[in-house]
């Protein structure tokens, strides 16, 4: 593979990857966030497809250790649109944001809607659901900025197939918290 073809592909991963950071607040005993992210992918000099992403979500702590949490989020492709929802039982682990690392568990389940329309016009739809578990990672730089790391495994009947399968998400961000 010569170059010239491998760094749009370099230009595209360091892109997607700047690009799915997600802002994360925190407010005394709420958290909230919202995210997303955009990719472009071309041949030769002509865009073939497009994707957009866009997550809003909270939680609250019910206790100092435990808390619920909501999550909604939408993605729209030019012949697909996806709506999910996903509910979440938290709990943390270790840490706040005066000390430099925190770490908070969760366990998650969703629903997904989705619709697509071929190239001759013919549109359809499906369902799926989700139920996994995730694993939030804060390293504190300041006690107001936080860079987290979240690994979420989900299983998931939302493939191509229909068929129950693993699915490996990994956001990575920057949080901010404040105190009224």
């Amino acid at each position: 593979m010569r170059f010239s073809r491998f760094y749009p592909f370099l230009l595209a991963l360091f892109t997607t990857a700047f690009c799915a950071a997600q802002p994360y607040w925190q407010n005394g005993d709420r958290l909230g966030y919202f995210g997303g992210f955009a990719t472009v992918q071309g041949q030769g000099e002509q865009v073939v497809n497009a994707h957009m992403d866009l997550d809003l979500g909270g939680s609250r702590f019910f206790t100092p250790k435990w808390a619920l949490g909501t999550e909604v989020s939408a993605s729209w492709d030019p012949l697909t649109q996806s709506v999910n929802t996903t509910l979440r039982a938290q709990y943390l682990l270790f840490g706040r944001s005066d000390v430099s690392h925190s770490l908070l568990a969760d366990v998650h389940s969703g629903v997904g809607y989705h619709t697509s329309q071929t190239i001759m016009g013919t549109s359809f739809s499906s369902n799926d659901v989700k139920m996994g578990a995730g694993l939030q990672y804060t390293w504190w730089i300041s006690q107001g900025v936080g860079v987290y790391l979240w690994p979420q495994w989900s299983q998931t009947n939302g493939g191509p197939s229909g068929l129950w399968g693993w699915q490996f998400d990994l956001p990575i961000g920057i949080q901010w918290h404040w105190h009224k």
